[in-house]
């Protein structure tokens, strides 16, 4: 698994979460929630690991995390999540890229809906497209993709970070397959971040570079050479979550158990 660094800030920060007595990060399917954390004799630890330490910038906002076993088994039978194959990865022609399309979880549409006599948080999932804005070569560590619409899109992109981008090869607009998407990347940053900030009657919000025909996604280049220096520089204890019991209450939690073991 893979997602971005600055993730782990929103849990550090004791203003997002003070009602947590033991922050952590998690995915969800319907009620379900998989914890990516384990407890050893300190405590409390989250179960992704960033690359260490020479690659602390900001190119590098990246974490790591192994889910394996009954974790992945939900993903892929109840979300249909098919993970992304580095081994049969082909690189696109740069010169044949004219679009990326980026996806990911908008934060600020957010809402709570009713769901068999409980609460559950629902949020959209965004397809992005916009046109390649950055010169690529196999040593780009970061681009960018950018356009300027005819009309208003009334979208946000903060909270799409960790999300995946794909290239597209060829200039003409069309429906493309799945299979001829090429991934390419991480999203790191979309901007607008926030739709006040593109709400020209808000003159103290709006950006001086951006309006609400803008779209900005920043990229993290993901290759398979890259992933193996996020995955050295990471070291030998990545941790891998091996959940012993799952198991939904009344109330939609899940009450678990995992151990942290080293990566193999």
């Amino acid at each position: 698994m893979v997602t971005c660094r600055h993730i782990l800030d929103s849990v550090a920060n004791l203003g997002n979460t003070s009602e947590a007595r033991h922050p952590t990060i998690a995915l969800q399917i319907d009620k379900i929630v998989l914890n990516l954390s384990y407890f050893d004799r300190k405590g409390i630890k989250l179960g992704v690991q960033a690359p260490e330490p020479e690659m602390r910038s900001p190119e590098v906002d990246i974490v790591l995390g192994c889910i394996d076993g009954s974790y992945w088994h939900l993903l892929s039978d109840k979300k249909n999540k098919v993970a992304i194959d580095l081994d049969s990865w082909r690189e696109p022609n740069w010169n044949d890229v004219t679009y990326c399309r980026a996806v990911g979880y908008q934060n600020e549409d957010k809402k709570i809906i009713p769901s068999d006599g409980a609460s559950m948080v629902a949020a959209p999932l965004l397809n992005v497209v916009a046109e390649l804005s950055s010169i690529v070569r196999s040593d780009t560590t970061v681009f960018s993709m950018s356009s300027k619409l005819s009309c208003s899109h009334n979208y946000s992109f903060s909270g799409m970070s960790g999300g995946a981008v794909y290239a597209i090869e060829g200039s003409e607009k069309r429906e493309v397959q799945d299979e001829k998407l090429f991934p390419v990347g991480i999203v790191s940053e979309g901007f607008p971040s926030t739709k006040q900030a593109i709400d020209r009657n808000n003159e103290e919000a709006t950006s001086a570079f951006l309006t609400q025909r803008d779209i900005l996604i920043r990229v993290i280049t993901l290759t398979p050479d890259i992933f193996d220096v996020w995955l050295e520089k990471s070291g030998d204890t990545l941790p891998v979550l091996l959940p012993l019991t799952v198991q939904e209450n009344s109330h939609g939690h899940v009450m678990k158990k995992s151990l942290g073991s080293n990566w193999s």
